[in-house]
């Protein structure tokens, strides 16, 4: 027998900046970072992917994100203490200094097919430090500075 496939992958891609100035630990949807995949059949899982640049205002406390599924965050950490649980983080090398964070996670949840599934990521940060998403080491719009692009992705994977 062959199996016939045809690729259901639906991609979100983020290229302007956002800024949260004082998050206070509360999670905010990123806005661009949102998608919505419908599965085909009813025994898919649906791999999520993301590469986000993000920054702070400080080096010590990095930015965290978590996935999210039709409202309710996803692969998440195990609780310890008062540490927040979240998907993946971003580590800056230092303040307003930019970097790449992401990860892949295989949703097993089940799914129904002919039904949408939406996918987003949200982003928080310690106290009022600030979260910038694609903004590049400086504000100011010289060539010495440059600015990354975010995406989220959904692949349908057939069982």
């Amino acid at each position: 027998d062959s199996i016939t496939y045809t690729p259901n992958i639906v991609q979100a891609v983020k290229t302007d900046t956002f800024a949260q100035l004082s998050p206070n630990a509360a999670w905010f949807d990123i806005p661009g970072l949102s998608l919505s995949i419908t599965p085909t059949s009813s025994s898919s899982k649906v791999l999520i992917s993301a590469d986000v640049s993000s920054t702070s205002n400080s080096a010590y406390s990095p930015t965290r994100f978590r996935f999210v599924r039709d409202g309710v965050g996803i692969a998440l950490a195990d609780a310890d203490g008062t540490t927040e649980q979240c998907s993946f983080t971003g580590s800056n090398a230092s303040a307003y200094s930019p970097c790449s964070g992401g990860m892949s996670y295989l949703d097993s949840t089940a799914v129904v097919a002919g039904t949408p599934v939406v996918y987003k990521i949200q982003v928080s940060n310690y106290s009022n430090l600030s979260i910038y998403i694609n903004r590049g080491t400086n504000a100011t719009t010289t060539t010495q500075y440059a600015r990354a692009i975010s995406t989220l992705i959904a692949t349908e994977i057939p069982q």
